[in-house]
């Protein structure tokens, strides 16, 4: 019997459709500028320490990790719907 995936604790937890369709994409294309993890539930994302930051995310993206680092989160989990993205930036 396998144990279902759940989240590390300290987790922010982002229902689908909270980030825009551009964010959304750079994590589909793992190009979003962050420590990133796939998982059945959707993107796991590492919230680094202000000093390894550069800040080179989506603006949107950027300040989500903001409020992580706020409330004292290690990770987000950007919950994805099941549907596949319909393009890539990859050719």
């Amino acid at each position: 019997m396998t144990m279902p995936w759940a989240p590390p604790p300290g987790t922010l937890d982002l229902r689908p459709g909270m980030l825009d369709d551009w964010t959304m994409l750079l994590l589909s294309e793992d190009a979003a500028q962050c420590v990133q993890i796939e998982t059945p539930a959707g993107y796991l994302i590492k919230v680094p320490s202000l000093e390894h930051d550069l800040g080179d995310q989506p603006e949107e993206l950027r300040d989500v990790i903001a409020a992580a680092r706020e409330s004292m989160r290690d990770w987000i989990l950007v919950r994805t719907n099941q549907t596949p993205v319909d393009y890539s930036m990859r050719h």
